[in-house]
């Protein structure tokens, strides 16, 4: 009897049943792929919303891999090393070489370029980016102009370093689904609270907020403190308690997939893809409705988007082999692309700008030249699209190689050795 079409088979001709683990990968590919396009559209849109579903997969993965090993004793400071040795080397690398641009570009846009502007200034900022304080910058996430982007990595490193105390409470005396379901509410809960404090009384604006979708403007911040008070702005939304509610959901999902599979599965169903596109147009809507929105607006997108793309990465399991091995490929390579696109995209701008400006200036009374700006385009993003994947493959490289192991060797674990 031939199988019928769409069923996955396994060797034994019986229909495979979604596992969440073989789509993640798919799932990070495709909003990486997102975010690149975001930022290369120099920031129209709501690509903005593709880091959401990270923070989630962050949670599922940590929860997932410390769930499977319940019957050892962690040794938490090996386990942060090692998450050290994941994230910070290549972070350190691309904003080393951040600083090199920043300073190049500097001293070519002006024809007198002193110390403080060509160096000093761009010096600070990347000490501010490595030791992850340009989180409590004045009012913006102090950056160097093309790491803008880099300020989920110091959110994305202080979940991690609170997640050993929620997984505590996971795993306390009593039922773990208990656990799951009351940690859930609470960090749900806390970061409600916690944005809506930020939002009202820190005069904070969610990060990515001032992208309009469809030309809808967001309303703005409430300004109401005075120009000196220090943390205003962004900066609430980089610190840990406003996306904890989103972490936890991740830690949910791993729980449910280790102790209530089957009951998981119901989330791949075609009206469960509705009820996600329906949450996520809630979130959207509340971004901008009204500031209060903010409060919700977040997880709901986050959460909205994670039901959406983990059914779209098993419809493409089921019938397009090729693009989802490609999508999974790059999901495991999301990392990576995620540092080195918006150093190639300003390196990359004036480029463009100027081959665009030219095409433009061609007479318009023959369409060809219409044409010619769109084919020219397609290419520049292909091309770009290229080098992007070239250097994260060099990205990649290193972060295999023995120097990660040895950096983190010679800094955080003599620190801590000391301690």
């Amino acid at each position: 009897m031939l199988p019928q079409k769409g069923i996955v088979l396994n060797r034994l001709n019986t229909p495979i049943q979604p596992n969440i683990l073989d789509l993640i990968d798919f799932c990070k590919g495709f909003f990486i792929l997102w975010i690149v396009y975001f930022h290369f559209n120099k920031g129209d849109g709501v690509g903005w919303q593709g880091v959401h579903p990270f923070i989630v997969f962050s949670g599922f993965g940590l929860t997932y891999s410390c769930l499977v090993k319940r019957d050892q004793e962690i040794n938490w400071k090996q386990w942060f090393l090692k998450r050290a040795q994941r994230i910070l080397p290549a972070y350190w690398v691309v904003c080393f070489l951040g600083l090199l641009l920043a300073i190049g570009v500097t001293a070519y846009s002006q024809e007198s370029c002193n110390l403080r502007d060509c160096g000093l200034r761009q010096t600070m900022q990347f000490f501010l980016e490595v030791s992850f304080l340009k989180v409590l910058s004045y009012r913006t996430m102090w950056s160097l102009f093309h790491l803008d982007h880099m300020w989920f990595v110091p959110l994305i490193v202080s979940l991690y370093a609170i997640f050993p105390l929620l997984f505590k409470f996971l795993v306390a005396q009593g039922d773990i689904t208990k656990n799951c379901i009351r940690l859930l509410c609470i960090a749900v809960l806390a970061e409600f609270f916690y944005r809506f404090l930020a939002i009202y009384l820190l005069d904070g604006f969610p990060i990515g907020y001032e992208n309009a979708l469809f030309g809808i403007p967001t309303p703005p911040a409430l300004d109401s403190l005075p120009a000196w008070f220090p943390f205003q702005s962004y900066m609430p939304f980089g610190l840990f308690p406003s996306r904890i509610g989103e972490f936890v959901l991740g830690m949910f999902l791993a729980v449910a997939f280790v102790y209530h599979h089957k009951k998981l599965n119901q989330i791949f169903s075609g009206w469960m893809v509705g009820a996600g596109v329906l949450v996520w147009v809630i979130g959207c809507a509340f971004v901008y409705i009204n500031r209060i929105g903010w409060v919700a607006s977040d997880f709901l997108i986050a959460l909205g988007l994670v039901l959406v793309c983990v059914n779209l990465a098993w419809i493409s399991q089921k019938h397009s082999s090729f693009v989802f091995s490609r999508l999974s490929i790059l999901g495991v390579w999301s990392y990576c692309v995620y540092l080195t696109h918006n150093l190639l995209k300003y390196a990359w701008f004036p480029v463009e700008e100027r081959v665009i400006s030219f095409l433009s200036s061609l007479p318009n009374s023959a369409p060809y030249s219409l044409i010619l700006v769109f084919k020219t385009k397609v290419t520049m993003l292909v091309i770009f699209g290229l080098a992007t994947l070239l250097a994260s493959w060099l990205l990649m490289k290193f972060d295999r190689s023995k120097l990660p192991k040895w950096l983190i060797e010679n800094t955080i674990a003599r620190v801590l050795s000391v301690s």
